[in-house]
């Protein structure tokens, strides 16, 4: 009796659909005038993205996307 081949319960990452969050870390800080509130999103791609946003009484200002360095992969022994 021949068996079946297990198929994998994961998709494999693709970019066919563009790029997707795989993880969010947040992070808020509080300061005597406002509050800033911090996501970075972990991408399907490797690609790590930040969002802040500065909330005080009057306004909400920040907001927009941008992506964060890579990590250098230099040579770790020396």
């Amino acid at each position: 009796m021949k068996e079946k081949p297990i198929k994998p319960t994961i998709k494999p990452v693709s970019m066919k659909h563009g790029r997707k969050i795989i993880q969010i870390a947040t992070s808020n800080t509080m300061c005597e005038y406002a509050k800033v509130e911090t996501i970075i999103a972990l991408c399907n791609d490797g690609t790590l993205w930040q969002r802040s946003i500065e909330i005080d009484a009057v306004r909400i200002s920040g907001g927009e996307w941008f992506q964060i360095e890579n990590i250098p992969q230099g040579n770790m022994e020396k």
